[in-house]
């Protein structure tokens, strides 16, 4: 009668019940033809419990796994039941143990934990596993895997960065930030998010680049920008008008007839300062031509303020520019 109950006993849905692909009437079959059978009953839960938790990890392929007991369960029909149900639970428990040991191994080395980088106080270089580095702006965060293991390598920014992306065409890499979704197969882009009006900005120094916000998409390519407009809630394609828009990494700036105005805000986001003008100065009506490589700040504020006869005073961060008394 033991013999009978087993050989009547349907292991296909055994092995799929532990993938977790039963049915409500399958699972109904299954108990009803493992409810005469205690001793086995028990074992098969022991199973099920091991392999449910084995199972969190999604890259087993426990269907396959589970298709080779199957196929040793019914290779061995002709055998004893103890011999027979013996011999599945040694290949099962095998095949649990090394999922166990897999898990516990994933659990002590997270490669898929997110980490996450501040830029607190200076510019502060990430390199990922695939090879991407990426340059954070202070004040700047980056959320990443520890390990790209899936079909994509997904990134979260918040604040400004520059990204050199390491090319793979089988896995395109995304960055999101709160508005947009830009996604490059292996190409150098600045992406700004202002974290004050919601504004972004992505400029293209290499390759192409496509950027999303909901149901608009543009694609980009080497010397042109995507501005995404919040209150508007627009996403403008246009050329790179701002040469010094990644400024901020390489301290490359160039002012080419314009305006004391533009000078000074970009000085501010390159140095990141507070710079204040007195009220008699019109900055809008005078126009600077200059270039500085790497220079520090006291250099550059001394060849604007020279170049239109002003000065300026420092209070701890704020810096005060005046006309010459």
């Amino acid at each position: 009668m033991e013999q009978k109950r087993a050989h009547n006993i349907d292991w296909d849905l055994v092995a799929k019940d532990m993938a977790g692909e039963l049915s409500a009437s399958e699972h109904e079959q299954l108990s009803h033809e493992l409810s005469g059978d205690k001793d086995l009953l028990g074992q098969l839960n022991q199973l099920w419990g091991d392999t449910k938790y084995a199972q969190e990890i999604k890259s087993i392929d426990t269907d396959k796994a589970w298709t080779k007991v199957s196929s040793e369960i019914h290779q061995n029909q002709h055998k004893h039941i103890s011999m027979h149900w013996k011999k599945i639970v040694s290949v099962a428990a095998s095949l649990i143990i090394i999922m166990a040991a897999y898990v516990l191994i994933k659990n002590m080395v997270p490669n898929n934990k997110l980490l996450q980088v501040l830029a607190q106080n200076e510019i502060t270089q990430v390199e990922l596993e695939d090879g991407t580095l990426v340059d954070l702006n202070i004040g700047s965060s980056l959320q990443y895997p520890k390990s790209f293991n899936t079909e994509i390598r997904n990134v979260h920014l918040n604040g400004e960065a520059f990204f050199d992306v390491a090319r793979n065409e089988q896995k395109p890499f995304i960055i999101e930030t709160q508005n947009l979704k830009i996604k490059v197969l292996g190409t150098s882009f600045n992406v700004k998010a202002n974290a004050l009006n919601g504004d972004e900005n992505v400029s293209v120094s290499s390759g192409r680049v496509e950027v999303w916000h909901m149901g608009d998409h543009v694609v980009l390519e080497k010397g042109e920008a995507a501005n995404f407009n919040l209150e508007a809630n627009l996403l403008i394609k246009s050329s790179v008008t701002d040469v010094n828009y990644n400024a901020w990494k390489t301290r490359e700036i160039e002012f080419e007839d314009v305006t004391l105005t533009e000078a000074i805000a970009v000085i501010q986001s390159v140095y990141h300062i507070k710079i204040e003008i007195d009220n008699e100065i019109k900055p809008d009506s005078l126009m600077l031509n200059a270039q500085f490589s790497h220079d520090d700040l006291e250099h550059v504020l001394n060849v604007v303020c020279q170049t239109f006869n002003l000065t300026y005073t420092q209070q701890n961060d704020k810096y005060q520019i005046q006309s010459v008394r």
